[in-house]
């Protein structure tokens, strides 16, 4: 089971998505990290980069991590994009879908992300319990 567990989607300089699954035993985290904020990049499709790039001043950047139970996985470039689907800043809904490939960060082991998606009400959000 997958649970929210933190991002402003306020306004700030970046926004990070960050979902836990607290159920599986894998320890499992998915993060998305945005900068600028969500609300400033707006809907589009935007490129995943490397984790450990520097990205030039003025573009966006989009990052994805992934924890599979002690390892942690980082987004490469080139090999996916998230598509901010909605993004509606007056009834604080986000929504999209995203894939990438990400590497290791202690062996050479790949994985691929294909068809992930988040749909996020923050007005609800804190109120919802999950099974």
């Amino acid at each position: 089971m997958l649970i929210w567990t933190g991002a402003s989607i306020d306004k700030l300089e970046y926004d990070e998505i960050r979902v836990r699954d607290w159920e599986s035993g894998t320890r499992g985290i998915v993060r998305i990290y945005f900068e600028p904020a969500i609300y400033d990049l707006g809907e589009g499709i935007y490129s995943v980069q490397n984790s450990r790039d520097n990205t030039p001043s003025g573009k966006p950047i989009v990052i994805l991590t992934v924890r599979i139970k002690d390892d942690w996985y980082r987004s490469l470039a080139g090999t996916g994009e998230v598509n901010l689907l909605r993004v509606d800043s007056t009834k604080r809904i986000v929504s999209g879908t995203f894939s990438c490939e990400a590497v290791s960060s202690t062996n050479p082991n790949r994985i691929k992300i294909k068809e992930g998606r988040f749909d996020i009400d923050i007005n609800t959000l804190y109120k919802t319990l999950f099974p």
